[in-house]
């Protein structure tokens, strides 16, 4: 609902007006009456419309006065003047001073309607550019401050207080450290009541700054953002981490504020799809009390000892009971991490370079691959996946690269004459990686699975024409061709002849 302030001294033409709007348009509102300049001036401040609609001649201040004020304490308003056929010097003077447009009195609904959209599509442009511009301005240097030293700092203040005019040195603000897996454009929904502004850090995180209202206490503020995730939660979204600075004034102060609200932010794994974390959750949670390191080792020995006697049923019973521990002791979500990669990294140190590649896994990274996993049961299930991936794998393959590749190969020697033979057939049979099969099969022989292939059946071919009587469509029958112009085709891109060109150079015809 888009806010109307109307100045207009007859009371007939703002009934009309606000008849108008009540009718043909159910997005706005008339907030505010008002019969002269000077009551407009006082609403102005109070109210702080969407959009400013005033006549022209109105007593005391008039229209140009009142938009000259309007302009000069909110220069995005969009401000559109009411006149008559004989004022249009002052429609002039109006639209100098910033004004979008005027209306002819007596005034439609269809030139209403039309100039009150162009009104929201301007406020709405004016705010997205205030919004982002001083971010993208200031970023660089806020990021320097962070890292820098006293002038650095000093120079994003200076920035700041005139890239930022919305905000005052005895405004109290607050920095917030929030997740990055929400845009940047969302947070600024979030907190754009406060006069908030987002950077991005290096560390992955957004920071806000927000300007807060007078009264405002650090609770409140943690309230306000828990709200904040309960919206998210109902709009299926991922509610956000987020760590929350005390309170400052001074520009200057802002980046030490950040490292502040940063060492409160602490994203932890929670129950079911959700994960929850910072100043607003922290009452439900504690600090492992041992050393990770310590408290995990043994727990990895276990899953280890299991996993490598082929006993997955433990496994999988004890990584149940290890991740609902870390839940219970609502760990943080970087150490989770940290232990599940260790774990993945011990599972796979038993292995060699070739079952590695073979696997996809030589230059994989534990840390990264879990990482990818924003809740406990996401994490636990692709866990035990991953795992028994592993297991189906090693079940079927315990050789080097040499010996898979040979294998291949005397599948292809045995199962050419076959059409739909293929690298997914084979892979799958192996249980490798099709993409990883393709890979080191090219590595080893030289040539790619299909050219490799291609070359076998075509050889075969060659030696099959040299026999009497034998037709072309034989031939590309019994080397795993379905269609004779498919097959001769082929023979021709090898040998640079067609089949029967073959056969009478080669004296056999």
């Amino acid at each position: 609902m888009y806010k109307i302030l109307l100045a207009e001294d007859e009371s007939l033409i703002r009934s009309h007006i606000v008849h108008l709007i009540h009718t043909y348009m159910q997005e706005f509102i008339v907030s505010v009456e008002a019969s002269s300049g000077e009551e407009a001036m006082v609403s102005l401040d109070q109210e702080e419309p969407d959009i400013l609609l005033t006549d022209i001649r109105m007593p005391g201040a008039n229209g140009l006065q009142l938009i000259r004020y309007a302009k000069a304490r909110y220069p995005d308003l969009p401000c559109i003047v009411l006149t008559g056929y004989q004022e249009f010097e002052w429609v002039r003077e109006a639209l100098q001073l910033g004004s979008l447009g005027y209306l002819l009195k007596p005034v439609t609904s269809s030139e209403l309607i039309e100039v009150l959209q162009r009104a929201v599509s301007t406020r709405k442009k004016n705010n997205t550019y205030a919004a982002l511009f001083p971010q993208f301005e200031l970023e660089p240097y806020f990021l320097k401050a962070l890292d820098g030293d006293d002038e650095d700092i000093r120079c994003f203040a200076e920035k700041a207080n005139k890239c930022i005019p919305f905000t005052l040195d005895n405004e109290p603000k607050a920095v917030l450290a929030i997740d990055d897996h929400i845009s940047r454009q969302r947070i600024l929904e979030a907190v754009s009541n406060k006069k908030g502004i987002v950077f991005s850090t290096r560390y992955l995180v957004f920071a806000v700054i927000i300007t807060l209202p007078t009264g405002w206490t650090a609770d409140r503020l943690r309230e306000d953002m828990y709200r904040m995730s309960i919206s998210m939660v109902e709009n299926r979204e991922k509610p956000p981490a987020i760590g929350i600075s005390s309170f400052f004034y001074k520009w200057e102060e802002a980046p030490y504020k950040y490292q502040e609200a940063f060492q409160h932010y602490a994203p932890r794994f929670y129950r079911g799809h959700h994960w929850v974390a910072g100043p607003t959750d922290m009452g439900e949670y504690r600090t492992p009390s041992r050393a990770l390191i310590v408290e995990t080792e043994p727990v990895i020995d276990k899953l280890e000892h299991a996993y490598h006697s082929g006993d997955f049923s433990e496994v999988e019973r004890n990584i149940h009971e290890w991740l609902d521990k870390m839940v219970q002791e609502a760990w943080f979500i970087t150490d989770v991490y940290t232990c599940c990669s260790r774990l993945l990294r011990r599972f796979l140190s038993v292995y060699s370079n070739d079952q590695l590649e073979l696997m996809g896994l030589q230059s994989w990274n534990a840390m990264q691959w879990v990482t990818k996993r924003r809740t406990m049961d996401v994490l636990r299930d692709d866990l035990l996946g991953f795992l028994r991936g592993i297991v189906v794998h090693t079940e079927h393959y315990s050789g080097n690269i040499q010996s898979i590749v040979a294998k291949v190969q005397a599948i292809i020697e045995r199962d050419y004459r076959m059409p739909e033979l293929s690298i997914l057939q084979l892979a799958k049979e192996l249980y490798i990686s099709p993409s990883h099969l393709s890979t080191v099969f090219k590595k080893k022989t030289g040539k790619p699975f299909s050219q490799y292939v291609t070359d076998l059946r075509m050889d075969k071919a060659r030696k099959l024409l040299h026999e009497d009587r034998i037709k072309t469509y034989e031939v590309a029958a019994a080397v795993g061709y379905c269609n004779e112009k498919a097959f001769s085709r082929a023979f021709r891109r090898q040998f640079g002849v067609s089949p029967q060109n073959y056969k009478k150079q080669s004296g056999l015809l």
